[in-house]
């Protein structure tokens, strides 16, 4: 059995007991977290050849924007996961889904892609306003404007979250950092997102530092 099928193995025997209540939901969620990232893992490993190893990687997932217990408990999150090795930059991408443990298969919509480092162009900072969080925060404002007269003391407590909602959403907007590449080498954005992480980070400086090496090295 290869490492990938051990992996996919353990995660269908966690994801069973998780189900039967063998393993407080908790735990379980955890642990295929960890096996999750692990599948994922050793896919990559798989495609590299003896002498390339794993520099730094970065998961994350889209909506809530990290791979952890929460988000394994909500149906069809895309994870994102970053391999970068001294060569190129391999991404996995697959559906999460609490009603089956990730394959890495059609079931899971899993793609793995890759851009060669002498394929970037660059790094460039992207961010965005919180839309969605400045809404949110706008209604509960709204709501308790509106039945301040019932609420008394709790529409204050509402008033002033939702003003720091709309804050918050304004002051520390969503920051990612996007890959540069030529558009038909990478038809589809590539990003490092939850860039305030620290893998997110450790695998920035690590691209730029191999990016800048290369520029230094390359033939003029």
């Amino acid at each position: 059995m290869t490492s990938v099928e051990s992996v996919r193995a353990e995660l269908a025997v966690l994801h069973a007991k998780g189900l039967a209540g063998d393993i407080p939901r908790r735990r379980v969620d955890g642990l295929l977290a960890e096996k999750t990232v692990a599948l994922y893992r050793a896919a990559v490993l798989s495609r590299l050849p003896d002498d390339e190893r794993i520099l730094a990687e970065h998961h994350a997932a889209l909506g809530h924007l990290h791979l952890a217990e929460s988000v394994l408990r909500e149906p069809d999150q895309e994870a994102v996961s970053l391999f970068l090795t001294d060569r190129r930059l391999i991404r996995v991408r697959a559906l999460l889904s609490s009603a089956r443990p990730a394959s890495l298969s059609d079931e899971d919509g899993t793609v793995i892609d890759e851009v060669r480092l002498d394929e970037i162009e660059g790094l460039a900072v992207r961010r965005e306003v919180r839309w969605g969080e400045v809404a949110a925060g706008v209604a509960i404002a709204a709501f308790a404007l509106f039945f301040k007269s019932w609420l008394l003391i709790t529409g204050t407590f509402l008033l002033a979250l939702g003003g720091l909602g709309v804050l918050h959403a304004l002051l520390v907007p969503t920051r990612w950092i996007e890959i540069l590449a030529p558009q038909r080498l990478a038809p589809e954005p590539w990003r490092i997102l939850a860039a305030r992480k620290k893998s997110a980070r450790t695998l920035r400086r690590s691209l730029a530092d191999l990016l800048r090496r290369r520029s230094s090295t390359a033939p003029r």
